[in-house]
Order: structure tokens, then sequence, then C-alpha cells
């Protein structure tokens, strides 16, 4: 009975995060249902809206926290979206890169699933010593230094996070964000 109400519980946080992150960015789509594009862009703004990062992960007070996704990526047209809007009182704005070095002022990366498993391995490796939150959809990539998973299952989607991926670069997330990780590996 305690673990359905954590569930119940857990759910309905979940459902809070995504309106207070899509608000912003499908207004105008009132009543629609939303793309899993959409959604995955949703989790992304809301994973930066629950990081701290360390001050030194900005040029200055004004800096915008930077969102980057390969070149070759579709969802990149989704994240243009966010651009603009304001997290943690820092505007957003979306980079899109070819290598991995040109992601290195990136405080949010999302890998894509065009590239091979390889490629995706390489940015994690030339990243992990970035202050960076770096995001994937396969969890096999937490256990080399992917910060987050993110993915569907069973209908919805989930995320599982590498906390110490996390916090060897200073980075740190909220209780409730942790709450509602699927899986937190330590």
């Amino acid at each position: 009975m305690v673990h359905q109400l954590k569930r119940v519980v857990s759910g309905a946080v979940v459902c809070v995060l995504l309106l207070t992150a899509m608000q912003s960015t499908a207004s105008e789509k009132t009543g629609a249902s939303y793309s899993s594009d959409e959604v995955k862009a949703a989790f992304l703004l809301s994973f930066l809206r629950y990081a701290a990062f360390p001050t030194n992960a900005f040029d200055s007070a004004d800096s915008p926290l930077v969102i980057g996704v390969s070149e070759n990526d579709e969802f990149g047209q989704t994240l243009d979206q966010l651009s603009g809007h304001v997290c943690q009182g820092r505007p957003v704005t979306v980079q899109r890169f070819q290598k991995a070095e040109q992601a290195s002022n990136c405080h949010l990366v999302s890998l894509s699933n065009r590239d091979t498993t390889g490629q995706q391995k390489q940015v994690i490796s030339k990243l992990k010593k970035h202050t960076t939150i770096i995001v994937c959809e396969n969890p096999a990539l937490l256990k080399v230094g992917a910060t987050i998973s993110l993915r569907p299952i069973k209908g919805r989607m989930r995320f599982d996070i590498n906390l110490n991926a996390a916090n060897s670069v200073g980075i740190t997330f909220s209780s409730r964000m942790l709450e509602l990780a699927n899986q937190i590996q330590r």
C-alpha cells in the first residue's frame, strides 16, 4: 500500500514537472497531445531547472544555460523552441555541434540516437570532465560517464541518474528530482 502511494505521488510530481516545463514551450497547443520530442524537450528543461551548477560553470552572472545537440539530430528542431526561455534566471540557448569539442561550453548535451554507441561514447569521454549534464537514451552509457538516461519504459518517459558523474563535476540535483528517478547510480 505504501509502495502504491509512493508511485501515485511520484506520478503526480512528474506531471507537475512536465506541465511546468511544457507550459512555456507549448502554450499555443491547448488540449493537444505532445510528440515524444516535445516531451523529451520538457524533461531536458526540467533537468536544467532542478540542477545546481557550480559558479565556475558560467562566464558571468548573466551567461546563458546552453543546451547542445548533435548537428545531425532532428531533435534539435524541437529544442530550438526552448531558445530564449529563462531557466534559473538565465536565458536558454541551443547550440548544435559536429564534434564533441564544440560542445564543451554546454551545460546539457543531448546525445543523438542517430549516432553510433561508439560516437556517443566519444562525446561522453570528451565532456565528462566538463560541467555538463550528458543525457542519453541508452542506460548502458551511464556506466561510461553519461549523467542521465531518458527513455520510455512501459509507455512513460523515465530517467536514471548517474549521481557520481554529476557530482564529479560539481553538479547536484534537487531531492525532488532524485525522488523521481527510476534508478540512481551512486
